[in-house]
């Protein structure tokens, strides 16, 4: 018995890189440029679950998260397909009064499906939550 899975390949490959390029740069206007107008976000964040509609706020919500920072450095950034899905990830080191004194690390997992404008419709989210430079795992 042959079993074979067929599926669409994602399109917005290139809206996807924008999102990327706008985080590289902090440029939270880009970022909205990347998105729909209605767009969807899920995020399973340290605080909780957060979700948003509306590229402005998604965007607004990029920005607390990763601006107003005193040093910013986007460590890897990947973009892949997964069942016709577009599967992107980032970690991001920075270092933020908010956040207190030293160097923090976070990665994000994210899931997005783009409309047929290629512009990003849906989120799903994961993320780390801002961890110090160095802090040991404990089991």
């Amino acid at each position: 018995m042959t079993t074979s899975l067929t599926t669409a390949e994602p399109t917005g490959y290139g809206h996807a890189g924008r999102l990327l390029e706008a985080l590289a740069h902090q440029d939270f206007v880009m970022l909205a440029g990347a998105l729909e107008g209605d767009v969807h976000l899920r995020a399973l964040v340290g605080k909780g679950l957060v979700e948003l509609e509306g590229s402005v706020d998604v965007a607004d919500k990029f920005r607390f998260w990763f601006g107003d920072t005193d040093a910013f450095e986007l460590l890897d950034a990947t973009i892949g397909a997964v069942a016709g899905r577009l599967h992107l990830s980032w970690r991001v080191r920075l270092q933020a009064p908010r956040l207190g004194d030293g160097w923090r690390v976070v990665e994000q997992q994210a899931y997005v499906t783009c409309a047929e404008s290629g512009r990003i419709a849906r989120i799903d989210l994961l993320c780390t939550g801002y961890i110090p430079v160095g802090q040991e795992l404990v089991p």
